[in-house]
């Protein structure tokens, strides 16, 4: 077992994983150029957090089932030995923990450049990050198209900004207003779509 799983990881890591990687690594320097590293309070350092270094989460998890989008192909991948749910799955569990280290990288770089920052604010940046990724994957999945994916997660993204009260503790911004408690119901929220993708497309 522990071969073929490390047979997937070679092979996805090599083929399905670079370009996501490289895309999230470029939206840590786009939230670097922005906003800056340098001196800032725990709420000046969740801005850029909450509104650009998120946007590693669709980047890294929306594209998961991208390379069996097309029905065939994953017709094709279905009949062979190694289940689909467990190949998706490996692609979840290292696209999850890319996420955490693109965030614990950020939150690093904030840390050398004397910004203040803590335990709660890395939880709550890679809690924001894995649910607005969470949404992309989960749209992804049920609709079978990855461009539908992203689409959902920008326009839940978009929401933020008008409908504060009505999204209540899946509001993603709460950090720079000082507000941590949603964090945890955006992280159980992100587990719960991130489940539910697997078994749509484990039973598709």
């Amino acid at each position: 077992m522990y071969g073929k799983v490390q047979k997937i990881l070679s092979v996805n890591l090599r083929h399905h994983f670079a370009l996501p990687f490289l895309a999230a690594l470029g939206v840590l320097v786009a939230a670097f150029i922005v906003f800056g590293v340098t001196g800032l309070t725990e709420q000046e350092a969740a801005l850029p957090l909450e509104m650009l270094v998120s946007w590693a989460g669709p980047v890294l998890l929306t594209p998961i089932f991208l390379p069996e989008q097309n029905r065939e192909i994953r017709d094709v991948v279905r009949s062979k030995r190694t289940e689909y749910l467990v190949i998706c799955g490996i692609r979840a569990g290292y696209s999850v923990a890319a996420l955490i280290l693109c965030v614990s990288l950020y939150i690093g770089l904030l840390k050398i450049n004397e910004s203040q920052v803590s335990g709660r604010l890395l939880f709550g940046a890679v809690a924001t990050a894995l649910f607005l990724g969470a949404v992309g994957l989960f749209s992804a999945g049920i609709s079978d198209n990855a461009a539908v994916g992203y689409m959902v997660a920008m326009m839940y993204y978009l929401v933020n900004y008008g409908m504060r009260e009505r999204l209540g503790v899946f509001y993603l911004f709460g950090m720079r207003g000082g507000e941590y408690a949603g964090k945890g119901w955006l992280a159980a929220g992100a587990i719960c779509l991130i489940i539910a993708a697997l078994g749509i497309q484990g039973k598709g």
